[in-house]
């Protein structure tokens, strides 16, 4: 059994389509992800005017918000899992564990995402990581943080991209 599932009782071969949610969960996001995305702008402005890096666009990082918030809504509506209230936060199982999600399209993505979970401030114990082709998500990978290394290390991969 795979830590995930131990821990958060997510079966390794998950896999599910963004037309599995519920209406509600749909009517939800088309609001919630304008509105994160305009707060996330604000705040890679700041971060890209300081580093000297291009900002993504508003539909982009909507896009983006978008396709994870598909993912959280999800797990909270399969599994015990609620919205943790704590800024820059996913999800909180039941249990009282955290988990950080992240999508991506690309492997490339997916190892470009891991690197900007190592330079952020935030640092979450525990992420799950979902290979999305359209509509359709895959569980890719269990990332857990390493207080010692201070880097995230792949605990679990399930083999959706290669």
């Amino acid at each position: 059994m795979s830590n995930l599932q131990t821990d958060f009782g997510i079966p390794s071969d998950l896999s599910f389509s963004e037309d599995e949610l519920d209406d509600k969960s749909h009517y939800e996001l088309s609001l919630l992800a304008p509105f994160k995305a305009k707060q996330l702008i604000k705040h890679e402005a700041q971060n890209a005017k300081k580093q000297g890096k291009k900002q993504r666009s508003l539909d982009l990082i909507t896009k983006n918000t978008f396709d994870g918030l598909v993912a959280e809504y999800y797990l909270r509506q399969e599994f015990d899992f609620v919205f943790d209230p704590r800024d820059w936060h996913d999800l909180v199982h039941l249990n009282g564990y955290d988990l950080e999600v992240k999508t991506f399209s690309s492997v490339q993505q997916k190892y470009d995402t891991i690197l900007k979970l190592d330079g952020m401030k935030t640092k979450y114990p525990h992420v799950a990581m979902f290979y999305r082709q359209d509509k359709q998500y895959t569980l890719d990978a269990y990332l857990e943080y390493d207080d010692v290394e201070q880097k995230y290390k792949i605990v679990e991969e399930y083999g959706a991209v290669q």
